[in-house]
């Protein structure tokens, strides 16, 4: 596996990660209302549209290049 589809699998792998995590914190913050589970959420939910647009990015990049 090359590095390039390493970074793609580990991009796409966080993604998921962080979206898993936004949607667990928002369920939290439904159910106790804490503004730790407020602010987690939020965080995670940017951290999802950054690594997406980051992965978009990157796969627009590496289509360019002939490695």
């Amino acid at each position: 596996m090359s590095l390039k589809h390493f970074h793609i699998l580990f991009v796409t792998i966080s993604t998921l990660l962080v979206l898993w995590l936004a949607w667990l914190a928002w369920g939290m913050y439904r159910t106790q209302a804490g503004t730790l589970y407020l602010m987690l959420a939020l965080l995670a939910s940017a951290s999802t549209i950054a690594l997406v647009a980051y992965g978009v990015w990157f796969w627009k990049k590496m289509k360019k290049l002939i490695l």
